[in-house]
């Protein structure tokens, strides 16, 4: 796990994305976790969201999964930090052209990570496959 203030999250995500203006962070510091941990906790997460078997759009699955991965990294963490997952909406993920929302996470290895949120797929951000407009942490 690796620290990493808002500021140098912004910067991370602006290499990546030169026009991307959109960034709401409401903390100061964020914990980055590595793809294997964001995995399983989106695997442990997974299972509890699709028990309930309803089918929501990618906007829903979203903010759902937005929340409940940061509700159980609130429980289960043993720092006080928020951890570096949030919400994304673009014009295009994993060269699919199409509005649509999406999980985004930030690595410990200051990878930037796309999560799809109604099939739990996981990878890595480049700016060729995705067209971000808007994120928020």
């Amino acid at each position: 796990m690796r620290i990493l203030k808002a500021d140098e999250i912004r910067t991370i995500l602006r290499a990546e994305w030169r026009d991307l203006t959109q960034i709401w962070m409401f903390d100061q510091n964020y914990a980055c976790i590595s793809k294997i941990e964001l995995e399983d906790i989106i695997s442990i997460i997974w299972q509890k969201m699709k028990k309930s078997g309803e089918k929501l759009d990618c906007d829903e699955e979203a903010l759902f999964l937005h929340a409940a991965v940061k509700k159980y990294w609130a429980q289960m963490s043993t720092v006080n930090v928020a951890l570096a997952f949030g919400e994304v909406a673009g014009v295009m993920f994993n060269a699919w052209p199409s509005i649509h929302n999406q999980n985004i996470s930030i690595a410990d290895d200051r990878t930037v990570l796309l999560v799809e949120p109604q099939t739990k797929e996981i990878w890595k951000a480049n700016r060729k496959d995705d067209r971000p407009y808007w994120m928020r942490f």
